[in-house]
């Protein structure tokens, strides 16, 4: 074969030495490209590799990872309970607690009104409290020790509310009753006070006309009236003057007094059974124009104030107005002369006493005992009920006390020297 010739054909030289250094100078101008962007990025994720060929070398700026979990939550379902009703249940009051209580004067005492209904009730009143006596409203609490002259009725009305109409009205009655006690009174007007009667004044220093022949004392135990024989009237306490005999020329002597039941009058008896009425006292008859066969020794009230009985010393019973005829003696040969007689509270009944101290019971009065076989230094000349009516306290002239019954003995002048005999007695 003959000789070849091979040609080699290549770029020219030139374009050789300059293809380098372009792709140099483009990858030179990219980076700078790219470190622009990396620099205004908000991360380093944008951040382009760095060269080691590059000097010096080209900080980016680090932020750490961002790690993003995506949770799944299981479905649930949630049932709610049902709205809660509440409800509130109200009653109007009701009182339950009696209409009536009693106080003993000088005494604590105690009463508690009670009263159903939701909310709790509350209470009130109107109508005078005896001083010593005060309510509690809240609590219903009538408490406290009724003042010494006290006694009597206080009427009250109650009121029980809760904010649930209507309220509970109730009529109530507080009774102050009298304490134990009783006074002896002398011929000189000389008085003694024992037990819960208290004394209030006497006529013991003062010269009289004529002797002291009775007492009786007020309703409200706070005072007491003494009469004499020509029938002057003397007031003590809250006894008020309402009028006497003193000036008047009697045919007998008065012989006792009873006060009316309000204490705003009394009423005078004489030996013929005249009677003679002041203040709020009411004359109802009398025996004054009767022959009697005995003279009259004593009278006493009807709890109402509407009549009157005088007892006779042959025991003879004379009863006006509503008072009622129970029984007398009479008819009856008696050991001694009548000398007092008492009403029971209930002025269905009462007691008669004789000097030697037999004691004669008529009506609902119930026999407790007496005297009537007992040697007496001194003739009885009185006798007093106790405020239960439940006894008694007979009084003899020398002031020895008696007590029977549920009557407690508190004390006499059987073992002092009096000036002058006692004549009579009260409560």
């Amino acid at each position: 074969m003959g000789d070849e010739k091979v040609v080699k054909v290549g770029r020219p030289r030139s374009s050789r030495v300059l293809w380098p250094v372009l792709l140099t100078l483009l990858a030179v101008v990219g980076l700078v490209a790219s470190m622009r962007i990396g620099l205004t990025s908000v991360g380093a994720a944008e951040c382009p590799p760095i060269s080691p060929s590059l000097s010096p070398p080209i900080s980016c700026p680090v932020s750490p990872p961002v790690s993003t979990t995506t949770t799944t939550l299981p479905a649930t379902t949630t049932t709610l309970p049902p709205p809660t009703t509440t409800t509130i249940f109200t009653q109007p009051p009701a009182i339950t607690s009696g209409p009536v209580t009693s106080f003993t004067a000088g005494s604590p005492g105690l009463f508690t009104f009670t009263a159903t209904g939701t909310p709790t009730p509350t209470f009130s009143i109107t109508g005078a409290l005896p001083a010593g006596v005060t309510f509690n409203p809240v609590t219903g609490v009538l408490s406290g020790t009724p003042a010494f002259g006290t006694a009597g009725n206080y009427p009250l009305t109650v009121t029980a509310s809760n904010g649930v109409s209507p309220n509970a009205v109730q009529s109530f009655t507080l009774v102050v009753i009298l304490p134990q006690g009783y006074r002896l009174v002398a011929s000189d007007g000389g008085v003694f006070a024992y037990g819960g009667s208290q004394f209030y004044g006497s006529t013991g220093s003062v010269q009289l006309n004529q002797p002291m022949v009775g007492i009786a004392p007020t309703t409200t135990g706070g005072g007491y009236w003494l009469v004499a024989a020509d029938g002057g009237v003397f007031a003590f306490g809250d006894a008020q003057f309402y009028g006497s005999t003193g000036t008047v020329r009697l045919n007998q002597p008065m012989v006792a007094m009873a006060a009316t039941p309000s204490g705003r009058g009394y009423w005078l008896v004489a030996a013929d059974g005249g009677i003679f009425a002041f203040g709020d006292a009411r004359f109802f008859g009398s025996t004054g124009s009767i022959r009697l066969d005995q003279p009259v020794v004593g009278m006493t009230a009807t709890r109402s104030g509407a009549g009157y009985w005088m007892v006779a010393s042959d025991g003879g019973i004379f009863a006006f107005g509503d008072a009622e005829f129970f029984g007398s003696t009479g008819s009856v040969r008696l050991n001694r002369p009548m000398v007092s007689m008492a009403p029971t509270e209930s002025s269905r009944g009462y007691w008669l006493v004789a000097a030697d101290g037999g004691v004669f019971a008529y009506g609902d009065a119930q026999f407790y005992g007496s005297t009537g076989s007992i040697p007496l230094n001194q003739p009885m000349v009185d006798m007093v009920a106790t405020p239960s009516g439940r006894g008694y306290w007979l009084v003899a002239a020398d002031g020895g006390v008696f007590a029977y019954g549920d009557a407690q003995f508190f004390g006499s002048t059987g073992s002092i020297r009096l000036n002058r005999p006692i004549v009579a007695a009260s409560r």
